[in-house]
């Protein structure tokens, strides 16, 4: 079961955030981040982040994997979009944005959960 879906455009100077529901004090399952997809470049003109047509538009590079290894598996995430800058597939004097999407699903914090295990053994 997919209980949030977010999509949007991240600008350049702009920090990406995402952050899932969920409390290990509650009945309520807790919920992480998945991210489904996020690409980096100048993906159209029609989105807030770009505003003029410089006949550049369509450049991209698929930035899942780092986005996913930054995210995935935690209940909040945020970086500043211009980490992303290496990954830039368009001419440097075209400023990018970040299109990224991720879903929360039932699941383990993956840092708390390590942190608590780790403490769980120590105390033993």
């Amino acid at each position: 079961m997919v209980y949030v879906l977010e999509s949007r455009d991240y600008c350049q100077l702009e920090t990406f955030y995402a952050a899932c529901s969920g409390d290990l004090s509650s009945d309520e399952p807790l919920k992480v981040i998945s991210m489904l997809s996020a690409r980096y470049g100048r993906m159209r003109q029609d989105g807030r982040c770009v505003k003029r047509d410089y006949g550049y538009v369509g450049c991209a590079a698929d930035v899942l994997a780092h986005v996913d290894r930054l995210c995935s598996g935690r209940r909040v995430c945020d970086f500043p979009v211009a980490e992303l800058h290496g990954n830039q597939p368009c001419p440097n004097d075209l400023t990018p944005y970040l299109e990224a999407s991720y879903e929360c699903l039932p699941g383990y914090d993956t840092i708390r959960y390590c942190i608590c295990n780790v403490q769980s053994k120590t105390d033993a």
